[in-house]
């Protein structure tokens, strides 16, 4: 019986996993409006809403926020401000109460994989704690790695969309567009991190907050210090009623410069990062093809006992 609990339970708990990530990642399923429609029923808008909301939205996330209330009201504010600042660059749809669940939850139930089996076997000892300490470890810092993971590919696809938006915003003012024409053609014509957080300031701008306001406000949630610079340039251009077009010509060189320096510099980290999967994998290998035959006769030839 505990053998078979010994298997059984870190069964449970990978399809446990899987499922939770399923169901955080599965995409919309069909509008309920449509099949409404299309048989002959119609509903209320917001019980369509509701309808057409994931399985993720409509079950786990509540669930994880009444159960992050608990862990809100022992967990300091300025943890729980600097999880809610990492949330918005992530652009991730949870909360700082349901990330402190899915925390606690990881760093509870991975070491429940090693303490539940040992205690109804009752051969828990020195061994089964480090396994339980170093996986209580390893789940409170999984979401933050993976957080932390998400910030930086995210960082990094705006950075590497800069160069050709400041082009396009360049080539659009330079034709007779005003900066916010601008700024809205290139979120129309490009995708990704960078339109759309171009998008949620232009969007506020139509809504009346002053446009310097929201491009602030803009930098301050991507925090990419490239496009930072490039917004403080274009604020205090306007403060300054210095020409927009002259000066996103000046940032747009400077930023392919940039980014040619950013490529020089990858490029030369290449040849270190290649060493050690190069002394690692490669170099065994050939030199048990080089050498393999000579050291086979080499013994082969004691064995017999030498020259004769």
């Amino acid at each position: 019986m505990d053998s078979d609990a010994i298997v059984v339970l870190p069964i449970l708990f990978f399809f446990t996993a899987v499922l939770f990530v399923w169901a955080v990642s599965a995409p919309k399923a069909q509008s309920m409006e449509g099949r409404l429609r299309k048989h002959g029923y119609l509903s209320n808008s917001r019980q369509v809403a509701d309808l057409n909301k994931s399985f993720s939205q409509r079950v786990i996330l509540p669930l994880l926020e009444k159960l992050g209330g608990l862990l809100a009201r022992i967990t300091p504010e300025r943890t729980q401000q600097r999880m809610k600042e990492k949330l918005d660059l992530a652009q991730l749809r949870l909360s700082p109460s349901a990330f402190l669940v899915l925390t606690a939850g990881l760093g509870i139930g991975l070491p429940l994989i090693i303490l539940l089996p040992s205690l109804r076997g009752g051969t828990f000892g020195l061994r089964e704690m480090l396994f339980s300490v170093v996986l209580f470890f390893v789940g409170t810092r999984m979401p933050d790695f993976w957080l932390s993971r998400k910030i930086t590919a995210r960082q990094h696809k705006i950075r590497k969309a800069l160069p050709d938006a400041l082009d396009l915003i360049t080539i659009c003012v330079e034709a007779g567009y005003g900066l916010d024409a601008a700024l809205a053609k290139v979120s129309e014509k490009t995708k990704g991190p960078l339109a759309d957080e171009l998008a949620q300031a232009l969007l506020q701008v139509s809504l009346g907050k002053p446009r310097s306001l929201a491009l602030k406000e803009l930098a301050q949630r991507t925090k990419v210090a490239e496009l930072q610079s490039f917004i403080a340039t274009i604020v205090q251009a306007e403060q300054m009623g210095v020409s927009i077009s002259s000066i996103l010509r000046v940032q747009s060189d400077a930023m392919r410069v940039k980014k040619r320096q950013m490529a020089e510099e990858e490029a030369m980290k290449a040849p270190v990062k290649m060493l050690f999967p190069l002394v690692i994998c490669i170099l065994p290998a050939m030199f048990v093809v080089i050498l393999g035959p000579a050291v086979m006769r080499i013994a082969a030839f004691f064995m017999m006992g030498g020259p004769r």
